[in-house]
């Protein structure tokens, strides 16, 4: 066993090519000299391991932890995990039911407004469409698209972290394409706003993707763009 940075690590049970922490990474040493740390994003995420007999397993960040911390094979485990890192415990299914009531009963007064808010922007985006597939008038709805100019530009400048120019110029890829995707009905649109934050997400990610990929030539030398 050691510890790096406050984090413990040891071989999990049952799982005889990996190690996993105290704080649930995990690293496998399948591959003879290339330790490799497995991908894993949130207490929720899920790890793919094989296991001693060969058995391929999906599993969760928290029951590797519970594991971890009680010695156990995580495949022994049944039941329900919950709590936070460090108080981790297992129940039964009525007492998972009572605690994610009580949760839900907890932050009801913070969420209820907000999810009312998104069911009536939903309402309003299928009515307005359907509006248009009725009377094949698009322009409610490409208004509708325009008057979330600013949240969508707002969030494409927070997610890419780039400056509003760069962020007013995807606006309008994505408002573009949008309309036309309605007006064509290539697009299941249920709500306008979501749905212009899950385009921008898209392309971002395959601009980046694409730019990772561009190679230039400058001075009789190929370089990769980053």
């Amino acid at each position: 066993m050691e510890t790096i940075k406050d984090e413990t690590w040891k071989p999990i049970i049952g799982f005889k090519g990996y190690i996993v922490s105290s704080l649930g990474n995990v690293i496998s040493n399948k591959r003879r000299g290339n330790p490799k740390k497995l991908k894993g994003s949130g207490i929720g995420c899920m790890y793919h391991l094989v296991n001693d007999a060969g058995e391929q397993r999906y599993i969760t960040k928290k029951k590797l932890i519970y594991a971890f911390l009680h010695e156990k094979n995580s495949d022994s485990i049944n039941g329900y995990i919950i709590g936070p890192i460090a108080e981790l415990r297992l129940v039964s299914k009525e007492e998972f039911h009572a605690y994610s009531v009580q949760k839900s009963v907890d932050s009801r007064a913070m969420n209820e407004e907000r999810v009312q808010q998104i069911y009536d922007e939903t309402l309003k985006s299928i009515l307005l469409i359907r509006q248009f597939y009725s009377t094949g008038d698009i322009n409610p709805v490409a208004e509708e698209i325009h008057r979330n100019k600013e949240i969508t530009v707002d969030y494409i400048v927070k997610y890419k972290k780039c400056s509003r120019r760069a962020a007013y110029d995807l606006w309008s890829v994505l408002q573009e394409e949008l309309i036309i995707g309605i007006y064509k009905k290539n697009f299941a649109v249920l709500n306008i706003r979501t749905y212009l934050a899950r385009m921008a997400r898209s392309e971002v990610a395959r601009t980046e993707k694409e730019a990772y990929r561009t190679v230039y030539y400058d001075d009789c030398k190929l370089y990769k763009s980053i």
